[in-house]
This record gives structure tokens, sequence and C-alpha cells, in this order.
């Protein structure tokens, strides 16, 4: 495989990257090349974990009577709403 070699590296960037690294439990090589797969992809952690606290956060702000998809058409058909 090719080896690239990223000179200059701002620390801020290091450090954030080694944290990554470490809470993925990753070497510093396995999580740069992590997140420059997933920025080929399109996509990365980061938007996944976002999507994840958006959706954490509608399932707080709902009531939990609240009812399924599926239990509101049961109702429908048994003529019950």
């Amino acid at each position: 495989m090719p080896t690239i070699t990223v000179r200059n590296v701002p620390d801020a960037v290091h450090r954030h990257l080694k944290r990554r690294a470490k809470e993925h439990r990753r070497s510093l090589n396995q999580e740069v090349l992590r997140v420059l797969e997933e920025e080929m992809a399109g996509s990365s952690e980061s938007d996944r974990q976002a999507v994840r606290r958006a959706c954490r956060e509608e399932q707080e702000r709902t009531p939990s009577w609240a009812i399924t998809t599926r239990e509101m058409k049961r109702m429908m058909r048994e003529g019950l709403a």
C-alpha cells in the first residue's frame, strides 16, 4: 500500500486525532485512515453521532404515552380512533 506523510500538523489537530484514536481504541494511524475514509464516503462519525443525539433528544421530548404508527393503524381499523 502507498504511504502518505503529513508534515506540520497543527498541535490542536494532532491532539484531537489522538483523543479520537484513544476513544475508538485505535492507533493514531488507524484513526487518520478512518477519518480519511469517512470523508471520502461523505459521512463522518460526528455526523452519525449528531443524528443519534438528535433522535435521542426527540425521544426524550415525546411523551411516554405516545403511540406507534402500528398502534394507531390498529386503532383506526378497530374504530377506536
